[in-house]
């Protein structure tokens, strides 16, 4: 059977602010792909840059460096 765990996946900016929710609530264990389309979370296009990913759990955190060039 499957574990099941509330995770949180966001995005932040090189100042450190978040600008973007990519995915929060249970999920199920196993692989999963997230799509962004850019766009922080009002809409707007974000700049060219490096961002961090952080993926957050229960026991879980875990921060990924990232390149976006639109």
């Amino acid at each position: 059977m499957a574990k099941v765990a509330h995770l949180a996946v966001d995005l932040y900016n090189v100042a450190g602010r978040k600008v973007r929710t990519l995915a929060e609530g249970l999920q199920a264990a196993g692989w999963h792909q997230l799509r962004w389309d850019g766009r922080d979370d009002r809409g707007g296009p974000l700049p060219r840059g490096v961002y961090f990913c952080r993926l957050k759990g229960r026991v879980f955190d875990k921060s990924i460096k990232s390149l976006f060039l639109p």
